[in-house]
């Protein structure tokens, strides 16, 4: 019998603090689950930010829930496009990293540490 693997792609995207997710979206504010994701307890949410770089701007999709730390996950191609350097690191792993400044309806933040390119998960 042949064993499956799942592949899958991980599209840009930001994992938010609560403290970050109450700047940007309101006090008291909670994630608005869009899709369950298939790892067990994670979401994407129908909440967007605004990243802002040197040399642009992009939206990305928020995933739940919330983190000790606010992380951005982009390719290689979307940091450049906004004028950032971003380290290859594994998801979680952000010590280091360049930082960005992030926008929602209701304030911004700016942080010294959240970038890192997409990174393979392994098996």
């Amino acid at each position: 019998m042949k064993e499956k693997i799942l592949v899958e792609v991980s599209a840009r995207h930001i994992h938010l603090s609560a403290a970050d997710l109450a700047v940007l979206f309101g006090e008291g504010h909670e994630l608005t689950v869009k899709k369950e994701l298939s790892q067990p307890g994670q979401y994407a949410c129908e909440e967007k930010v605004t990243l802002r770089g040197p040399k642009g701007e992009m939206k990305l999709s928020v995933l739940g829930p919330t983190r000790k730390e606010t992380q951005v996950e982009l390719s290689l191609t979307d940091a450049r496009t906004i004028g950032v350097k971003a380290a290859i690191r594994e998801s979680g792993d952000i010590d280091g990293t360049a930082g960005i400044t992030l926008v929602g309806p209701c304030g911004e933040v700016t942080l010294e540490r959240v970038l890192s390119l997409l990174s393979v998960i392994s098996i």
